[in-house]
């Protein structure tokens, strides 16, 4: 780098005073122009970096690949849209429906997280446990915290009570009420959270409810079995709606009851669900169980519960009545 020397000394010193150009008006020897360029330096200025060749390759591979599934899912469903209406058009009962099946079920068809949460117990316990020696006895396996046991007798409880209560309606609000009520009145008697030594949550730990790996596996086993022979013994008993009557029917058995089911004398509706019985216990946005009653004038009304998938078959018995009153229609029309 060149310095300038200048002749005039400072009257401090009495040196020569050195200046030292700026940076970028430094002359190059082979050209006279500057030999470095710079740049102001601002505090404000945003540096700006270029993505590398492999980032680059990758987005434009992710980019393709989202374009092919996508048109890709378009074709699928384009060709499912095509198969059903040739389906539809090859089998016209699609839209007349001549006849159909109603199975009910038991209230044992809600039993089902019992034996599901059992046999997360039993798994986690044969997981993770603590070996119990009894004299005279073979260890048994024990879960080490007493959480799972009263998670478990939770789970059975609500079971029991809500497949045998009913709370239609208004009733679910009342039952919300008092379970509010009763926390309330825990939370300024003895409290709720695990900061105060009496504490309602305190107490339940000092429960202490234990219980061993077989007890859980035969629970799991046992319900189990009863739910699923349970569910085959109620598709032995069916409703056969027809145009015109309903019929229901004993695959061990004799038909027990038919009537009309014309426009004129029945009316289908669907009753109001249980929020805990079929909402939740039910699987309601899966499965869609419900109830729904039969009323016809000057008999006594038809109740079908805990039906499976009772929206779609609600659909399918107006079309069985508006095909019967099609029918009527026009045997009127040709006498």
């Amino acid at each position: 780098m060149m310095s300038l020397i200048l002749e005039n000394p400072t009257q401090d010193t009495g040196q020569p005073l050195v200046q030292t150009p700026a940076l970028g008006q430094i002359p190059d020897q082979n050209t006279g122009q500057p030999a470095v360029q710079t740049l102001a330096q601002d505090s404000s200025q945003t540096v700006v970096q270029t993505p590398s060749p492999l980032s680059r390759l990758l987005s434009v591979l992710s980019n393709a690949i989202f374009s092919i599934l996508s048109r890709l899912l378009k074709a699928f469903l384009s060709l499912l849209s095509a198969l059903w209406s040739l389906i539809r058009k090859k089998n016209p009962a699609a839209d007349d429906v001549k006849e159909l099946r109603i199975y009910a079920h038991s209230t044992l068809l809600y039993w089902w997280p019992v034996w599901l949460y059992a046999s997360f117990c039993w798994a986690l316990t044969a997981v993770d446990h603590v070996l119990v020696d009894q004299p005279g006895l073979m260890p048994v396996k024990v879960f080490p915290s007493p959480w799972l046991g009263i998670s478990f007798l939770c789970v059975l409880f609500f079971v029991i009570t809500f497949t045998n209560v009913r709370t239609r309606g208004f009733q679910a609000l009342y039952i919300l009420m008092a379970v509010a009520l009763l926390l309330g009145t825990a939370y300024f008697t003895v409290g709720l959270t695990p900061l105060h030594s009496a504490s309602l949550f305190s107490a339940i730990h000092r429960l202490a409810v234990y219980t061993n790996e077989a007890f859980y596996g035969v629970v799991a086993i046992s319900m189990f079995a009863l739910w699923a022979v349970v569910f085959a013994l109620d598709h032995l008993t069916y409703y056969r709606f027809e145009a015109g009557q309903v019929i229901e029917e004993h695959i061990l058995g004799q038909s027990d009851r038919g009537g009309d089911l014309s426009a004129q004398g029945m009316v289908v509706r669907r009753k109001a669900s249980d929020p805990f019985r079929h909402k939740i216990l039910g699987l309601s946005i899966l499965f869609d169980t419900g109830d729904f009653i039969c009323r016809r004038a000057g008999d006594d009304p038809l109740v079908i519960e805990n039906v499976i998938g009772l929206s779609h078959k609600l659909q399918e018995i107006q079309k069985i009545i508006a095909n019967a009153n099609r029918a009527e229609v026009k045997g009127q029309g040709s006498s």
